[in-house]
């Protein structure tokens, strides 16, 4: 399900409070206020207000623009149809890059937050889905993912001086 998907279904089931749901689509999408803003008809003010949960009551005409600019957002990230899909935990997320350049062509890169091998896996499915290039994921979940999906999958690999680091880092927390 893509996010504007489940931010529409989301608000109808009324299952969070749309403070909440906003959130996480935006954060899903690795957008600020400000940008989200841009991409839409409604104010940053009232976007603040929706987000600080001080609308508790948002009019219709605001949530069919927030639904419509998330799904314009992600259609517009497939339409230029370099988009490489990045699936590991939203800490790493939020540190790389939203654009690469190589060899004279930009590519977005898309997240695909998750937090374990199931949501890795339909993470993977989700962003074939959504019409990315490629998957970078963990090596675990690239396993799986090459035999499900048809697009390039690259397995993550950690470098040794990285294990090292993790290693002497428990060594000091168990002593």
């Amino acid at each position: 399900m893509r996010t504007w998907e489940k931010v529409m279904y989301e608000i109808l089931t009324g299952t969070q409070p749309i403070n909440e749901i906003l959130h996480q689509a935006l954060s899903d999408l690795r957008l600020s206020i400000k940008e989200f803003a841009k991409e839409t008809r409604i104010s940053k003010s009232t976007l603040y207000k929706i987000m600080s949960s001080q609308k508790k009551d948002v009019r219709l005409s605001n949530v069919k623009e927030i639904i419509s600019g998330i799904r314009k957002i992600q259609d517009n990230v497939v339409e230029n149809g370099n988009s490489i899909a990045m699936i590991i935990d939203r800490a790493a997320l939020e540190s790389i890059k939203k654009e690469i350049e190589v060899d004279g062509r930009t590519f977005s890169i898309k997240g695909y937050p998750s937090t374990n091998i199931e949501e890795a896996i339909i993470q993977g499915v989700n962003a074939e889905r959504d019409g990315v290039k490629a998957i970078i994921c963990g090596p675990i979940a690239a396993f799986t993912l090459e035999k499900l999906v048809r697009i390039p999958v690259i397995a993550l690999k950690l470098k040794p001086e990285q294990i090292q680091s993790a290693l002497s880092t428990v060594v000091k927390n168990i002593a």
